[in-house]
């Protein structure tokens, strides 16, 4: 199962939440000489049977801990005219501002759970209700999209769905 811890906290202090979560929940010791990176930056421990992947946006920090490859997206609904992403990214259509943060996060777990760049990636993702395509090819892989309060979570991994736990940190 994954689960998705969030707090409010500056995105600066993403690594020390990382460390308190694997520590207090998981029964792991780490620091940031032991996080290694992707070519893409993507974060990982090595040898450790633990994934996770973190986000944040504003004032939320959210990462989501598995057993398994995982991408995370948090982003806060704000208020902003979307339509030249709308239409670079997600097409013609103009969306709504809840539909549209939902598609993005949906998009964003997606890069981050393949830990490629979004400045390419995005342009190849196309998204179909449950259903998500890379370069046209529809991926075997499950994202799951939570609202909560007034920001929007994803999660892409091969499970269904998420636990999600707020610490106060």
């Amino acid at each position: 199962m994954n689960t998705v811890y969030y707090t409010n906290l500056d995105k600066k202090d993403a690594h020390e939440f990382l460390f308190f979560i694997l520590e207090k929940y998981y029964d792991l010791k780490i620091t940031d000489k032991d996080l290694k990176k992707t070519e893409f930056g993507k974060l990982y421990i090595e040898n450790s049977p633990i994934a996770f992947n973190i986000s944040h946006s504003q004032n939320i920090v959210a990462i989501v801990i598995s057993n398994e490859n995982v991408g995370i997206d948090v982003e806060v609904i704000k208020d902003k005219k979307f339509s030249n992403i709308n239409k670079n990214v997600f097409g013609n259509e103009i969306l709504k501002k809840e539909d549209f943060f939902a598609l993005w996060t949906k998009a964003e777990s997606f890069v981050k759970y393949k830990a490629s760049s979004i400045l390419t990636s995005l342009k190849n993702i196309r998204i179909d209700g449950q259903k998500i395509y890379y370069n046209d090819n529809l991926e075997d892989v499950i994202i799951t999209t939570k609202k909560v309060d007034d920001f929007f979570i994803s999660v892409c991994s091969n499970q269904n769905d998420f636990d999600i736990i707020k610490l106060d940190y």
